[in-house]
């Protein structure tokens, strides 16, 4: 019986290549160019006369072996393995409150529709042990789902994770944003029941502002980060907050825009009655106008950054009932303490450099 010889394959050795690299200190636009310059080389040897395998061989040699590759951009992408690690942890730590809002929250949502209603018109705090049953039965489901998804299929979504993360990173960053409301919402939600019940006493202003600090404090910061270290993965000239600022465009403005209105309507939100809520978007916008200060096109961008305030502006038509209405009470809480601190900010940073 002969020995079964293992044929060569260019293009899995090739594959296995690019695996290594990607794993080191190359962005993927390096990876890419590395590659283009490897292929032509092997088909340069190739028209030479040397088969696939040799062709291989000769041509990884003159590349450079992967050790000497990965020493030699490290030095030019300092930050990149870093980086992209906390990329992923901080993505990790949004699919994290996601998932919970999917095991815990979402049943409980759906349950509330079966369950009878008190004198008031809304679904019965009381849960019945069928109640509490169904809950756990969809809470297994949802769970088992999601094991076999990272048993079976794990390697691919991380791998289409991180290819989405590359190719379209500002969509990504831009929908986060968007839910990131939703976000927030629901897992303070569950943040307010673990405290009432916690302390076996009803909901209260005092409970809400409990939550309401929780959430300003954790996820906040939180998608800030995600979203900052995001951009800072895919722009290596971003090192720090003022290399950042001075690569600012129109898309980093339209999210800087949204994630401090988000800011500005949790305070709104968390701190009704409170000073606080007209203080910190002054600060906050302060800091943007820092920001915007800094950029190519200030001005352009600062008109961009407020364009999340000029679409809640119809908002403020509503009736008080909804909340949010009163077009003076949103003028103040929301238009005129970013206006001020960001115009502001930028003034004096123009006023400092003109000096």
């Amino acid at each position: 019986m002969e020995p079964t010889q293992n044929h060569f394959s260019l293009t899995t050795q090739l594959a296995k290549w690019q695996q290594t690299m990607a794993h080191g200190s190359l962005t993927s636009d390096d990876l890419t160019e590395l590659t283009d310059h490897l292929t032509e080389e092997i088909s340069s040897l190739q028209k030479a006369g040397l088969n696939d395998e040799e062709a291989w061989m000769v041509a990884r040699q003159r590349i450079g072996q992967p050790v000497v590759i990965e020493a030699e951009f490290r030095k030019v992408n300092p930050d990149h393995l870093a980086n992209r690690n906390l990329v992923m942890m901080f993505w990790g730590a949004i699919f994290f409150m996601t998932l919970q809002i999917v095991c815990f929250a979402l049943p409980s949502i759906i349950n509330s529709f079966f369950r009878p209603l008190d004198s008031r018109g809304f679904p019965s705090n009381l849960l019945s042990a069928t109640d509490v049953r169904n809950m756990l039965y969809a809470e297994i489901a949802i769970i088992a789902v999601f094991v076999l998804a990272v048993v079976f299929k794990g390697n691919r979504i991380v791998a289409w994770f991180s290819e989405m993360i590359e190719k379209y990173y500002f969509v990504c960053c831009l929908l986060l944003l968007v839910a990131s409301p939703f976000l927030i919402s629901f897992n303070d939600m569950m943040v307010l029941n673990h405290l009432i019940h916690g302390m076996r006493s009803v909901y209260s202003p005092e409970i809400q502002t409990a939550g309401g600090v929780l959430s300003f404090v954790i996820y906040i910061p939180l998608i800030a980060f995600t979203v900052f270290y995001t951009l800072r993965y895919r722009s290596q000239d971003i090192r720090n907050i003022a290399s950042f600022a001075g690569s600012i465009n129109w898309q980093a403005s339209l999210m800087l825009g949204i994630l401090f209105k988000l800011v500005s309507l949790s305070t709104y939100s968390f701190f009704p009655v409170s000073i606080l809520n007209t203080i910190l978007p002054t600060i906050i916008f302060f800091f943007a106008g820092w920001l915007m200060g800094r950029s190519k096109r200030p001005w352009v961008n600062t008109l961009i950054l407020h364009s999340p305030s000029l679409v809640l502006l119809p908002l403020a038509l509503l009736p008080n009932s909804v909340g949010f209405g009163d077009m003076f009470n949103f003028l103040c809480k929301f238009v005129l303490p970013s206006a001020i601190g960001c115009t502001s900010s930028i003034l004096l940073y123009r006023k400092t450099q003109l000096a």
